[in-house]
């Protein structure tokens, strides 16, 4: 069994608005794995969420490329990166839940949190991996 820590992040439109729309998850593994950093966003995300204003797409974009440069990271930047996430609370991409799971609950957790339906295929088949490596 792998078990994961994950920040699921969300879009908000309002810097008054608490919480948004969630469309990135970002997984860390403890463990032995020379990337252990991985994260994932919601397959036409852009569509999913309400139409951001160029300069919060452009920071969103901004984040994606940011994750990336993370999940190709090694261990010790890669985990720096991942508990900041955890204090993610201004802009338009903010963090919306945390916790530790095993890698297969995330199949129950995604579709409940995301709004996703669940296909029998995982969760992976509602999301972009982004980076060079994407599956555990």
């Amino acid at each position: 069994m792998t078990l994961c820590n994950y920040h699921i992040l969300a879009y908000t439109c309002s810097e008054l608005q608490p919480e948004g729309k969630p469309f990135v998850i970002v997984l860390y593994y403890a463990g032995a794995e020379p990337r252990p950093l991985q994260g994932y966003v919601l397959k036409r995300w852009e569509e999913m969420l309400p139409p951001p204003p160029s300069l919060d797409l452009s920071s969103i974009n901004g984040f994606l490329e940011d994750l990336q440069y993370y999940s190709e990271e090694n261990d010790e930047i890669s985990r720096s990166f991942f508990r900041q996430l955890k204090s993610l609370s201004v802009g338009s991409v903010r963090n919306f839940a945390s916790g530790v799971c095993a890698l297969d609950e995330l199949n129950s957790i995604c579709p409940v949190i995301f709004g996703v339906a669940e296909n029998g295929n995982g969760w992976r088949t509602h999301f972009d991996g982004l980076g060079s490596r994407t599956t555990p």
